[in-house]
C-alpha cells in the first residue's frame, strides 16, 4: 500500500509544480446535460443517480476493453476484460452479474440506437472505443425508460462534430502479442460532416488458447436539412474470425500454472467467430420552440459460430436479424417538459447445435427458429417548480416470444410465450442551494429470460425452459454538491427483486451456463464519488458498498437464504489521477476489488486485490500536425488476480487468471 501513497504524493507535487509553471487559473465545472433520461436535463438537478464519463476522464489509450472507460462509475462492476470469446461482463447494482457472455440485464444505447436486443442481451465487440466522445450511466432499474433488461443504462455517444477536417493514424504494440492499427478521418462542410474509422486488432493473450483477431469499420454522417432538421446515418461492420476461450480453472490448476488453459477447452477448440453488420439513422426535428420530434430506425445482422468444451451440442451456429424503429415527441415549456413515444424492436434467431468432435463439427443435435418481438409505449414528464424538480414515467411493454422446432425427431417442442409488463418511475429533487441538491427516486424494472437462456434446456432438447421474468423495485436517495473545481455525490439505494435468474452448470455440459429462477433478493448499497478538476489536473474517486443477499433461495434441498451474492464484492473503489505539464500527460488509475464469493453456497471466497495502471504521453504540435508518442504499464505492481470468476461453475472451475505486469507503446499522428 505504501507504493500507492508515494505515487499519489508525487502527483500532488506535480500539480503544484504545474500550477506554478503555467500560472493556472481557476476553472469552474460547467453544467452537464444528460440525455439518457430521454428528457434532456442538467445532471446536477436530475432526481436520479447518473454518472457522466467524458474524454478527459478516460485514461486508457490501449483500447482493449470498455472496462477501462467505466472504472470511475460507482455502482458499476465489470469482469472478463481479457476473454474475448465471452466478452466484457458488466453489472450495475448486481443487474447483469450472472450473464453467461456479454451484457445481460443492462441496457446499452449507442448514438441513440439500442444495442441491446429485445430479449436483453448485448455485445460490445462491434463498438469502436476510439470514437467514444461521452458515456452516460443510469444506475438502478430503468424499465420505465427503456423496457426489458434495464437494470441500468449505459448510453455511449461517439464523435459527433469537429471544427476541422482531419486524418489520424494510431499504431501501438505491446505484451502478449498485442497489436492495434487504426485510422480515423473526418470531413466537415457547412451542413454535413462525415466520419470514418477502421481498426485491426490482434492479441495472443496472457494465457494459452486465448488469441484474438478482429477488424471493425464504421462510418457516420450528419446532415442539416434545414436549421431545425438534422439527420444522422451510421454503418458498422465487424469481422472477428478468431476469439479463443481458455476456460475456467480450479484453484489448484492456477497454482500449478497460472497462464494455462483448461485442457478440455483446447481439446474441443473452444472459442467463437463473429461477423456483424449494422446500419441505422436518426432524425431530429424542432417543429417550433415548444415541440421536438425524434425518430430512429436500424437493422443489425449477426453471424455467430461457437465451439464449447463438450460433445453434445458443443458447436453452435446462430444467425440473428435484429431491427427496429422508434419515435417520440417532446413538448417543452419554461418549467415543464412532457414526452411520449414508442419503441418497436424485433429479433429473429436461427439457432443450430451440432456435436463437437474434439474441434470438428459433427451431426446436428438441435435446430430451432426463435423470435422475440417487443412493443413499448411510454410517457415521461419533468416539472420544475422553483427549487423543486419532479420527474415521472410510465411504460407498457408487450413481449411476444416464440420457438419453432425444426428437427421434430423427438416430437414438436414449438411454443409461444407472452411476457408483458407495466413499469413506473417517480423522482423528487430539491435545490437546497445553488451548490447542494437532494433527491429521492423510485423505479421498477423487469428482465425476461433471453432466447439463449430459454433454449438452453438441461435435457438439450428444442423448445423453451419454464422461466419467469425477474422483477425489481428500486429505491434511492442522494445528495450532490457542485462548486468551482469540485463536485461530489453520495447515493444510498435499496432494491428488492423477485424470481432472480441465477446461473448453474451440470456435469453433462461443463462450460454451458444454464439458468433457473429463485425466490427473492435484497440489495442495499452506498455509492460515493468525488472529483476535483483544474485546468491541468484531475483527481477523481469512487467507492461502492454492496450488501446483496438472497432472501429466499432453495436449491436441490439446500437453503441458500441469507447468503451473499456471488461474483460481486461488498467493497470496490477507484482512484484516478491525471496531470498535464507542458506537453507531458501522466495518468494513474488505482482500482480496488474486495473479497467475493465464487458460488451461491458461499463456500469459496476469492481474495481482494489492488490493480494499478500508468500511462504517459508527450504531445508535439505544429500548426496542422500533432504527433503523440505514448507508453503504458498495466498491473504496475505485478498483482496476481483473476480477471473473471465463473459463478457456480461445475467442478470448482471458477477462475480465469489475469495478466501480470505488462506494457504497450505506440504513436498517434494527426493531420488537421
Amino acid at each position: 500500500m505504501h507504493k500507492i501513497w508515494v505515487v499519489i504524493f508525487f502527483f500532488v507535487v506535480l500539480d503544484g509544480f504545474g500550477q506554478a509553471q503555467d500560472s493556472l487559473r481557476t476553472q469552474y465545472l460547467d453544467a452537464v446535460t444528460v440525455t439518457a433520461t430521454r428528457i434532456q436535463s442538467d445532471q446536477h438537478n436530475t432526481p436520479q443517480a447518473i454518472s457522466i464519463i467524458s474524454p478527459e476522464s478516460i485514461a486508457s489509450s490501449q483500447q482493449l476493453s470498455l472496462k477501462n472507460h467505466l472504472l470511475t462509475v460507482p455502482g458499476l462492476y465489470s469482469q472478463n476484460a481479457y476473454n474475448y470469446a465471452q466478452d466484457l461482463r458488466i453489472s450495475i447494482r448486481g443487474f447483469g452479474s450472472r450473464a453467461a457472455f456479454g451484457i445481460n440485464g443492462v441496457k446499452l444505447i449507442v448514438d441513440g440506437i439500442p444495442e441491446t436486443t429485445p430479449d436483453g442481451q448485448g455485445q460490445l465487440d462491434n463498438l469502436n472505443l476510439a470514437l467514444i466522445e461521452r458515456i452516460e450511466v443510469i444506475k438502478g432499474a430503468s424499465s420505465a425508460l427503456y423496457g426489458n433488461a434495464s437494470g441500468g443504462v449505459i448510453q455511449v455517444n461517439t464523435i459527433d462534430s469537429f471544427d476541422k477536417n482531419f486524418l489520424e493514424s494510431t499504431i501501438s504494440r505491446g505484451s502478449y502479442g498485442y497489436g492495434s492499427y487504426a485510422v480515423t478521418g473526418g470531413i466537415s462542410t457547412e451542413k454535413t460532416s462525415y466520419l470514418g474509422h477502421f481498426r485491426y486488432f490482434h492479441f495472443d493473450g496472457y494465457r494459452d488458447h486465448n488469441q484474438l483477431r478482429q477488424s471493425n469499420a464504421s462510418f457516420k454522417a450528419k446532415h442539416s436539412l434545414s436549421e431545425n432538421l438534422n439527420i444522422t446515418f451510421l454503418a458498422e461492420y465487424l469481422n472477428s474470425p478468431e476469439a479463443q476461450d481458455p476456460g475456467g480453472l480450479t484453484l489448484a490448476e492456477t497454482e500449478a500454472d497460472f497462464n494455462a488453459p483448461r485442457e478440455a477447452n483446447v481439446t474441443y477448440d473452444a472459442g467463437e467467430a463473429v461477423t456483424q453488420f449494422k446500419t441505422g439513422a436518426s432524425l431530429e426535428y424542432a417543429v417550433n420552440s415548444n415541440l421536438d420530434l425524434n425518430s430512429y430506425f436500424f437493422f443489425n445482422r449477426r453471424e455467430f459460430d461457437g465451439f464449447l468444451p463438450f460433445e453434445s451440442g458443443g458447436v453452435i451456429e446462430l444467425s440473428r436479424n435484429y431491427f427496429g424503429h422508434g419515435t417520440s415527441s417532446e413538448l417543452s415549456f419554461d418549467k415543464h417538459k412532457f414526452k411520449v413515444g414508442y419503441d418497436l424492436l424485433l429479433q429473429y434467431d436461427d439457432r443450430q447445435r451440432f456435436q463437437n468432435l474434439e474441434g470438428v463439427k459433427g451431426a446436428l443435435d438441435f435446430d430451432q427458429e426463435e423470435s422475440f418481438e417487443n412493443l413499448g409505449l411510454y410517457a415521461l414528464d419533468r416539472l420544475t417548480l422553483g427549487d423543486f424538480h419532479i420527474h415521472g414515467g410510465l411504460r407498457f411493454d408487450v413481449n411476444e416470444i416464440e420457438a419453432k422446432d425444426q428437427r421434430l425427431q423427438d416430437g414438436d417442442a414449438s411454443g409461444k410465450i407472452s411476457l408483458n409488463n407495466f413499469s413506473t418511475m417517480l423522482g423528487f429533487g430539491y435545490a437546497l442551494s445553488p451548490k447542494w441538491f437532494a433527491f429521492a427516486d423510485y423505479s421498477s424494472g423487469f428482465k425476461t429470460p433471453t432466447l439463449n437462456q430459454l433454449s438452453n434446456r438441461p435435457d438439450g432438447r428444442e423448445g423453451f425452459n419454464d422461466l419467469n421474468p425477474q422483477l425489481a423495485r428500486n429505491f434511492e436517495g442522494g445528495l450532490r454538491f457542485r462548486n468551482g473545481m469540485v463536485k461530489t455525490e453520495v447515493t444510498a439505494f435499496f432494491i428488492e427483486t423477485k424470481d432472480d435468474l441465477v446461473s448453474y452448470e451440470l456435469a453433462a455440459f461443463p462450460g454451458r451456463t444454464l439458468f433457473r429462477n429463485i425466490g427473492r433478493t435484497q440489495r442495499k448499497g452506498l455509492e460515493t464519488s468525488f472529483q476535483y478538476q483544474s485546468e491541468n489536473f484531475l483527481l477523481s474517486f469512487a467507492y461502492t458498498y454492496s450488501d446483496f443477499t438472497f432472501r429466499e433461495y432453495l436449491n436441490d434441498g439446500e437453503d441458500f437464504s441469507g447468503n451473499q451474492f456471488s461474483g460481486i464484492p461488498k467493497h470496490f473503489s477507484n482512484l484516478n489521477l491525471r496531470q498535464n505539464i507542458n506537453q507531458w500527460s501522466v495518468d494513474l488509475n488505482l482500482n480496488y476489488s474486495g473479497d467475493l464469493f465464487a458460488d451461491d453456497a458461499n463456500t469459496t471466497q476469492v481474495d481482494d486485490y489492488i490493480l494499478a495502471n500508468l500511462k504517459l504521453d508527450y504531445l508535439i504540435k505544429t500548426n496542422a500536425l500533432e504527433l503523440k508518442p505514448f507508453v503504458g504499464f498495466n498491473n504496475l505492481f505485478n498483482t496476481k488476480y483473476f480477471d473473471n470468476i465463473r459463478i457456480n461453475a461445475f467442478g470448482g472451475r471458477y477462475y480465469e487468471p489475469a495478466p501480470r505486469f505488462n506494457f504497450y507503446a505506440g504513436v498517434s499522428l494527426r493531420l488537421d
